[in-house]
């Protein structure tokens, strides 16, 4: 199965107070880039999906999203990826869970199926920008965002895998990487 993996970075950052994916927590480059290298571990191609091209990016390939500029909603980001996949299959991880691993990533492919799969913790709760999402969703992720429709909407169907809670931890605000 090929998959393509991409790291969603087109988010305002507004609780953190600045760009989490250009943050550098906890390997000393940014996060977005640290998570790129997980996907690496496990995808054929990975991306950073976002709105403009920074100096921190490097090299690394640059999907542009589609969102208007006053809407940071999620699936534009995801439907980008979904749309630039070459494969059947996009693994789509926010650039603010730097705990990651290659082995969860490794298990949303495996349960991706028809539908695709989505990351949950332990107590439930479904984390919809860590998933493996079916390529052919993508114009449903678009008509989504357009009408301002929640990810975990989008994630309805797709199987869940349950992932430890350190490996779904986020970074949204300062304190979160104090911790």
């Amino acid at each position: 199965m090929v998959v393509d993996g991409y790291v969603l970075i087109g988010g305002r950052s507004e609780r953190m107070g600045m760009d989490k994916a250009a943050m550098h927590y906890p390997a000393g480059i940014p996060m977005a880039l640290h998570i790129a290298g997980v996907l690496a571990a496990v995808c054929g191609r990975v991306a950073l999906v976002g709105r403009q091209r920074e100096p921190w990016m490097g090299d690394v390939e640059l999907v542009l999203d589609a969102a208007p500029d006053d809407d940071r909603h999620p699936l534009w980001g995801v439907s980008a990826a979904l749309a630039d996949a070459q494969g059947d299959v996009a693994l789509v991880v926010s650039c603010d869970v730097p705990f990651v691993t290659a082995a969860a990533l490794s298990d949303l492919i495996a349960a991706s199926g028809d539908a695709g799969s989505v990351a949950v913790g332990p107590e439930g709760r479904i984390h919809p920008l860590i998933a493996a999402y079916r390529t052919a969703e993508a114009s449903r992720a678009l008509d989504l965002a357009r009408s301002g429709q929640s990810a975990t909407r989008f994630a309805v169907g797709c199987a869940q895998v349950v992932l430890e809670p350190t490996v779904l931890r986020n970074m949204n605000r300062p304190v979160d990487t104090a911790r």
